[in-house]
């Protein structure tokens, strides 16, 4: 079976959308005697390369197709124009020169959102969408703290989520697709058409061979660590004044933060007014010196409001940290029973914080939990691999026999 994959961003030793772009065809790959192309935009060319270069056997194979346009820049409010242009070229592509023809599934991958789509369910072939996110909301009542504006935003981020399960690019795409993989049971909500076709998938793998944690030194400070983009949805805010509370405690604690992003300076001014912890911000940092930080580390905070996976959470579970996170979005369905979930539906942003803070000192204070969180965020980082997300993402559609065929599936 040849398989087409549409990745418009995919670079190999890289996290986030390019890196899942890039370790599901490589995983595909390894686990599977099936040709596989990827289609992807020309700005990834020079990292794939390299990589090929270096490892001749991969067999994958690229197509690169480019479009320059002023709109590209990630991160501008043009940006998502540009690639739906993108997805009308490559879909032009295929048409006017007859290749979709040799393809036998069609699989839509990255960008990974339900307000990001892609036309290639016009193919006349199997399509498979996903994993797809972005159907994730928060209580807006979360962004109190955070001012007006960040309340604002979570409303237009709620009434999105419930107008784009009628976008006529997604309703089509369902009606369309023998197989549609959410990263989250919110946005499988969100998939309203044909509904025994959409599967919950963790889109991520774990990036290392997980490990137990070594020993912490008698009498060392207990060592919190918080690593993510500074994006005030990341939550960073909610665990700096959590900690103010808990802040008079005789017991003596530490707090890492690694990322940089628009709250910096917000947090740093925040962690100033702390007076018995001890707080630092490392800015961005290489993978490695982040990893170091995990070996360090006695428990990983993230109190993200819609992340859709959270591959930070992950990342440390490989090094045996329990996770304490908010019960939103992906971070506690990646976790699973390694993590203390806190329920936050009901809270206002001062609510949250207080409940953040008694499940910090909880878990400060009762090691034997702890070491029972370690060791099953080890067991199910083991099980959460690249190969096993792909091959749960395709399913029956990895069977040639089958892979033509629209097979009733089960509900997520």
């Amino acid at each position: 079976m040849h398989i087409l994959i549409s990745a418009f961003t995919c670079q190999p030793f890289r996290g986030s959308e390019p890196g899942v772009g890039w370790e599901w065809a490589k995983a595909l790959s390894e686990i599977s005697d099936h040709d596989i192309t990827v289609l992807t935009h020309a700005m990834n060319r020079e990292p794939i390369e390299r990589y090929r270069s270096i490892h001749p056997d991969f067999r994958v194979r690229f197509r690169y197709v480019d479009l320059a346009n002023r709109l590209r820049r990630f991160g501008s409010p043009g940006h998502y124009v540009f690639y739906y242009l993108w997805q009308i070229r490559i879909l032009f592509h295929l048409l006017a020169s007859g290749q979709w023809r040799q393809y036998d599934l069609v699989h839509h991958l990255t960008y990974g959102g339900i307000r990001s789509g892609s036309l290639l369910f016009l193919i006349p072939r199997p399509f498979l969408v996903g994993p797809l996110g972005g159907g994730e909301v928060a209580p807006p009542a979360l962004a109190q703290g955070l001012g007006e504006g960040r309340v604002r935003t979570e409303w237009v981020r709620v009434i999105g989520a419930m107008l784009g399960r009628i976008e006529p690019v997604l309703t089509l795409m369902q009606l369309r697709a023998v197989r549609m993989l959410a990263k989250t049971p919110a946005t499988a909500k969100c998939l309203i058409w044909r509904r025994s076709r959409v599967h919950v998938a963790i889109e991520i793998g774990a990036p290392r061979e997980p490990v137990p944690p070594p020993p912490r030194a008698p009498g060392a400070p207990f060592r919190i660590l918080f690593a993510a983009r500074m994006l005030y949805w990341k939550g960073c805010d909610f665990l700096v004044d959590a900690m103010k509370l808990i802040d008079d405690d005789v017991t003596e604690m530490e707090l890492v933060i690694v990322g940089e992003g628009e709250r910096t300076a917000p947090i740093s001014e925040k962690i100033r007014a702390l007076r018995h912890v001890r707080a630092i911000m490392t800015g961005r940092l290489p993978q490695q010196q982040l990893f170091d930080h995990y070996q360090a580390a006695d428990l990983f905070v993230f109190p993200s409001l819609h992340d859709s996976s959270g591959n930070v959470v992950l990342e440390a579970m490989t090094f045996g940290l329990p996770v304490l996170c908010f019960d939103l979005g992906g971070p506690p369905l990646i976790a699973g029973d390694a993590a203390m979930a806190v329920n936050v539906d009901d809270a206002n942003y001062d609510e949250a914080c207080r409940r953040l803070a008694a499940a910090i000192r909880a878990l400060r204070d009762d090691p034997e939990r702890r070491a029972a969180l370690s060791r099953a965020a080890v067991e199910r980082a083991r099980k959460l691999s690249w190969h096993e997300a792909v091959r749960s993402g395709y399913g029956p559609l990895l069977n040639p026999a089958r892979a033509t065929q629209a097979p009733p599936l089960r509900r997520p």
